[in-house]
């Protein structure tokens, strides 16, 4: 288990799977530099968190939800978690927003008994599950959704992030999330996400060697790939070299002083 000063973004996931030494560059050394592929990408995620949470169909649509795992050690927010109760009616004369939002107080929130055991969204202590209450969010259905730019890739990179999203609600919220959703900006539609075994095994694989590189404060030695083409700290991860006068033109030169 990390600590809360142990906790590291969820986007650097992302980051590490393109190119650990891009990773160093941003995280270790706080470089950065923006491109056209990451200015569109600013544009979609704006977009997405300017709009506000409501309600529609008995679903809760909500935007900007922050959330942690001190499992994998990672921290990160949300751009869209959509909320499903059991049955659109229920009993509550709370609505659906405030029912939501008094149990994300108490995941953000959790209580603690005498001996400083950590308790769950219910205030249930793990280490006395005799005692457990029911969970709050028993039977819902939680569909994480993340915005990208461009369309689906090949590797993992997105499916890792979102994944690791799910795994910080499963952990806050004490419920499984078996799917999520990625929104693709050029394709103006949604891919489903299944969180198989093995996906979530990349994640905590790839949430382990985040925390090994941050933790060796080292830099990894730059080498120039194709994919390189499109990052957007190319030139502080690899300046550019002067040309070199050619010996004539010098001479030519100091002459004509």
């Amino acid at each position: 288990m990390y600590s809360e000063d142990d906790l590291l973004p969820i986007s650097a996931l992302q980051h590490l799977l393109f190119c650990e030494r891009q990773t160093a560059l941003i995280h270790i050394e706080r470089q950065w530099a923006d491109n056209r592929f990451t200015a569109e990408g600013n544009v979609l995620h704006q977009k997405a968190d300017a709009a506000k949470s409501e309600t529609r169909d008995g679903i809760r649509i909500t935007r900007g939800l922050q959330v942690h795992s001190f499992e994998i050690g990672l921290y990160g927010v949300c751009d869209v978690v959509q909320f499903q109760p059991p049955e659109l009616g229920s009993n509550s004369k709370s609505s659906l927003a405030k029912r939501i939002e008094r149990e994300l107080e108490r995941a953000r929130h959790p209580c603690t008994d005498e001996s400083g055991a950590r308790a769950d969204v219910a205030g249930r202590i793990n280490s006395n599950p005799e005692h457990a209450s029911p969970l709050p969010f028993t039977n819902w259905v939680i569909t994480p959704v993340e915005y990208k730019r461009g369309k689906p890739k090949a590797n993992d990179c997105d499916r890792v992030q979102l994944c690791a999203q799910a795994l910080c609600l499963e952990e806050m919220l004490q419920v499984q999330i078996p799917r999520g959703d990625l929104f693709y900006g050029k394709e103006q539609r949604r891919t489903d996400v299944p969180f198989d075994e093995r996906l979530r095994q990349t994640t905590r694989q790839t949430g382990c060697r985040l925390h090994e590189l941050i933790r060796s404060q080292t830099t990894p030695t730059a080498f120039r790939e194709k994919k390189c083409d499109t990052c957007s700290l190319l030139s502080l991860c690899m300046p550019p070299t002067e040309k070199q006068q050619i010996a004539s033109e010098y001479i030519k030169t100091m002459i004509q002083q």
